[in-house]
């Protein structure tokens, strides 16, 4: 799922730090017009309503705000969920171009090398993954340099 893996990072820091509050029966007031859209489409991404949840996304890129990074990085996701690689890569290379700092800088590089393998540029992903300092980024460097002559 879209959401799942970072689960705990949305609950521990987004949540405070807007001050919001949302009503559950039946109308939501929302402080932020930009977390309501993004909450918006990260439920239709959840639900794998991916047109949806890109037309959201793409709305929230119309202006720059403090989720512009986070609309960015599940833009790139939606796409590659639904195996558009080669659309999946724009949003990405954006994000770690605009926002080198983001929480989401290294997870998009992750995806983007993920992307590249699906479109047959190894070198470029197997590049990606040995930027990454984690795990999952070393074992897929790993993968792709055993398949490389």
């Amino acid at each position: 799922s879209a959401f799942y893996p970072y689960q705990d990072w949305y609950f521990s820091k987004r949540w405070i730090l807007e001050p919001r509050s949302i009503s559950f029966f039946g109308q939501e007031r929302v402080s932020d017009p930009a977390f309501a859209r993004f909450f918006r489409a990260g439920n239709y991404h959840l639900w794998r309503r991916f047109e949806k949840a890109r037309f959201e996304y793409e709305k929230l890129l119309e202006n720059e705000t403090h989720w512009s990074d986070d609309a960015l990085f599940f833009l790139g996701r939606s796409y590659l969920e639904e195996g558009l690689a080669r659309e999946a890569a724009g949003p990405l290379v954006t994000l770690r171009r605009r926002y080198p700092s983001s929480f989401w800088f290294e997870p998009s590089t992750y995806w983007l090398g993920l992307c590249y393998e699906e479109l047959g540029e190894v070198n470029l992903a197997r590049k990606l993954f040995e930027e990454i300092k984690t795990v999952q980024g070393l074992d897929a460097a790993v993968r792709l340099s055993r398949n490389v002559p």
